[in-house]
């Protein structure tokens, strides 16, 4: 493969990765780590590590190829409507519906909300994954809600550094099965690959179990319901995979209907079917960026909505 060899100067103590992605915005601190970690940055002809401390005054070469992974095909545009709760020049907030994957892979190669984003702007920041153009985090297929886009370089590095530093203030609400007890608390468990089944995640104690955190309110009960049901808002501190859906089952209150950790697929009530999907929802997030001020509210969708109007009746009869 084409390679450039690229030199930068150093003005101050930091890290390699860091400083990287400071000199190159377009490209992501994940391909500049990875880059890195497979010997292609030098500090005098020494191959380095990412984390690697400059000193001021010290020359970093980086060989960079010249056919990076942003300028890879992305996936293709399609023509499917987005609920858009904010759009500016930097990034675009949108309120994804439940049962929508958000990049391809896995055999999801058309539908998801990369695809509809495509379709609806070609102004979305490259990553080092073509599959992920302006994407920024993740929701689950099944989790509703909030979900940032970034459309340039520079808001896509800033809003990484931003989940990464945890700045971002992200509130979900979910259903779950029981009633907790404290009805207000944290779960800190670490959590990790269960190693029985890769496709899902595990408190874990040993070396793999990642730190983990989050926060967690009680809202409303139904006492009366067969399961007995709880309505809580959700904070994670940390961005775990799967991180709420496991921390509530830890807890002994898993969500409702949640397929890998919960005790249900499908929720009815009086011989009809309200819920056939995860009752988790990301309702709200809230940063401060540029000098400004976000929150990017989603109201629930239907489903969710009618599931609690029909609990709330059945409390009042």
């Amino acid at each position: 493969m084409d390679k450039k060899k690229l030199s930068f100067i150093s003005t101050q103590t930091q890290r390699a990765d860091t400083f990287l992605a400071q000199q190159l915005p377009h490209l992501s601190r994940s391909y500049l780590a990875k880059l890195i970690k497979n010997g292609h940055a030098t500090v005098q002809n020494k191959i380095i590590k990412p984390s690697y401390k400059l000193k001021p005054g010290e020359t970093l070469q980086l060989q960079l190829p010249n056919t990076s992974p942003n300028q890879s095909t992305p996936p293709s545009p399609e023509n499917i409507p987005l609920n858009i709760l904010y759009e500016d020049q930097h990034l675009l907030a949108i309120h994804k519906p439940p049962g929508m994957v958000v990049h391809p892979g896995h055999g999801n190669h058309h539908g998801t909300l990369v695809n509809a984003l495509l379709g609806y702007t070609p102004n979305l920041a490259p990553t080092d994954d073509p599959n992920k153009w302006g994407i920024v985090h993740r929701l689950d297929k099944d989790t509703s809600g909030v979900i940032l886009a970034a459309k340039t370089p520079s808001a896509h590095q800033a809003l990484s550094q931003l989940f990464q530093q945890r700045q971002i203030l992200k509130e979900y609400l979910a259903l779950c099965e029981g009633i907790p007890s404290p009805p207000t608390g944290k779960i800190s468990d670490p959590i990790g690959r269960n190693p029985r089944n890769h496709q899902k995640m595990t408190i874990r104690y040993d070396q793999k179990g990642k730190p983990s955190l989050t926060y967690y309110q009680t809202l409303e009960t139904f006492p009366h319901i067969t399961p007995k049901l709880s309505l809580l808002q959700v904070h994670p501190h940390t961005g775990r995979t799967h991180q709420i859906r496991v921390h509530l089952q830890h807890l002994g209150f898993p969500i409702l209907c949640d397929p890998l950790y919960g005790r249900r697929k499908t929720f009815s009530w009086k011989k009809q079917t309200l819920l056939s999907r995860l009752a988790l929802h990301a309702h709200r997030i809230q940063f401060q960026w540029q000098g400004k001020n976000f929150l990017f509210t989603a109201p629930l969708p239907n489903d969710l909505q009618n599931t609690l109007y029909t609990l709330r009746l059945t409390k009042k009869s």
